[in-house]
């Protein structure tokens, strides 16, 4: 059970990561306040001169690398737009689902978790930041390979991805993977008006370092760049 000094500890912390991301972006995107969970709130940060792109990460606790190249794309990409954390609970715990046991991507367009209920309030302002291509960073934590789902997206950049996750880690089979019947939310965004729609999922099984997965979805994202 967690301790009060355990969970103020855990606070202090996402604190910290949002006021990380808010110094490293401060002179392009403006951090806005989605709304609060369980008393943390859900920050987006819209680039000041945005071009369509919306990048969204920190959907689970266990899946670092996300948010780890979300910091590294702001400063690159000054135009694209941040949600770096859209589970805080699930950052606070480091755990896959939320504090109720549900996972926040999944089950849309039925909204279930209250981190959903907040992003549905806000859902035409993330289409209109992601009108072009929204991008959602992920890992699998039960895999050693990489892959990816595409919704709507260019046979160039379906190889461009492929071969990007090829250079930093060995595949298997199809890279490009059916999306699960269980309603992710990056194609709940693509029926909502996004042009186009990627996830990346990176292999977080532990045979690889975090440095190592931040580096190939930093790459992932930037050879894409001249689609966006």
């Amino acid at each position: 059970m967690k301790t009060f000094g355990d969970h103020l500890d855990q606070y202090r912390e996402y604190q910290q990561e949002i006021a990380e991301f808010t110094y490293l972006s401060r002179n392009t995107h403006t951090p806005i306040e989605l709304g609060v969970v369980d008393g943390n709130p859900i920050y987006l940060f819209e680039a000041k001169t945005p071009n369509g792109v919306l990048v969204t990460s920190g959907w689970q606790g266990d899946e670092p690398a996300g948010w780890g190249a979300s910091k590294v794309l702001c400063e690159k990409f000054p135009a694209v737009s941040f949600l770096p954390f859209a589970s805080p609970a699930c950052f606070l715990t480091r755990q896959h689902k939320n504090d109720y046991g549900r996972n926040v991507d999944r089950n849309w367009p039925e909204v279930v978790t209250l981190e959903g209920k907040v992003l549905k309030s806000k859902l035409k302002d993330l289409v209109r930041l992601g009108s072009r291509c929204f991008v959602s960073l992920q890992e699998d934590g039960k895999r050693f390979v990489p892959y990816y789902y595409g919704w709507s997206i260019t046979d160039s950049m379906s190889a461009t991805i492929a071969e990007t996750l090829k250079n930093h880690f060995p595949t298997y089979g199809e890279i490009e993977h059916t999306p699960p019947d269980r309603g992710l939310f990056c194609e709940y965004m693509k029926d909502q008006g996004c042009a186009m729609a990627i996830q990346i999922e990176t292999p977080a099984d532990g045979s690889y370092t975090i440095s190592q997965r931040i580096s190939c979805q930093v790459d992932v994202v930037s050879s894409l760049a001249l689609n966006f």
